[in-house]
């Protein structure tokens, strides 16, 4: 509903409980241990006294048969736990090893990658790929940029109305196509660290702040016909560093006000 006043503003409100698509598939049998598979093993051998189980009794847990059965079952174990591993590159929020072929399948690196980039940085930019599909709502937009690291706040610009607006309120007076365009306003960046088990030493830096241009190339990609994103930020947002080579400043990160 549009206020006489004031301009609309939208912040980030978390989905509904549930919305990220993400189970927990492990089991019993996603990473098994062989002395807990042992007793079902040794209940498929024949019955007798030739397979150490004489009159129909179990067979002994440290007899040759148990320890014949334990060096055949390590290695299902461990086809088992490789199994299981290689089933979480299925999904992108468990993917480890397999980055690259999910990149080739969505068409990355694009145009706005930068050289160098970090693993944390490639696989954000696979996931809001696969999560920018339709965003088409400023709310859309904010917690796309909440998921890619980013803290924003839309503004939806009103122009001034005769009888309806107040003098003294947000609206503006101008052109009726100031309208089209909706206000990013960014007020932290995205930081990067090195994570034990994910990051590679020699690869991956201890820690990096993402600049604006790549939510700007984020929103370029995927914002709807009938508006266009101009990004103001606060000083705090921005580092006193340069974060991207002075070759790449002609990348096609689209309108935004500096």
């Amino acid at each position: 509903m549009r206020d006489p006043a004031r301009n609309v503003w939208t912040e980030y409100e978390p989905a509904a409980a549930g919305s990220e698509l993400y189970v927990d598939r492990s089991d019993a049998l996603s990473d098994p241990d062989v002395e807990d598979l042992l007793p079902a093993a040794l209940s498929l051998w024949p019955k007798g006294a030739a397979w150490g189980s004489p009159d129909g009794q179990a067979i002994d847990e440290g007899s040759n048969w148990a320890k014949l059965t334990r060096a055949l079952l390590a290695p299902v174990a461990e086809l088992y736990r490789l199994a299981f591993e290689e089933s979480k590159e299925w999904f992108v929020l468990s993917l480890r090893e397999r980055l690259v072929d999910w990149e080739r399948e969505y068409g990355l690196p694009s145009d706005c990658a930068r050289p160098d980039q970090s693993y944390e940085t490639r696989f954000y930019t696979l996931l809001n790929k696969i999560r920018s599909t339709g965003t088409i709502t400023p709310q859309d937009f904010v917690r796309l940029a909440h998921f890619a690291g980013f803290r924003i706040k839309i503004e939806e610009r009103f122009g001034f109305r005769c009888g309806y607006s107040r003098c003294g309120g947000q609206h503006f007076v101008g052109s009726p196509s100031q309208e089209g365009y909706w206000v990013v306003h960014v007020y932290d960046l995205r930081r990067e660290y090195f994570r034990v088990g994910k990051s590679r030493v020699g690869r991956d830096p201890l820690f990096e702040i993402v600049g604006i241009q790549e939510l700007i190339c984020l929103f370029e990609a995927v914002e709807p016909a009938p508006f266009k994103a101009v990004f103001r930020y606060a000083k705090d947002a921005l580092p006193t560093y340069g974060t991207w080579p002075h070759e790449w400043q002609s990348a096609p990160w689209g309108f935004y006000d500096v």
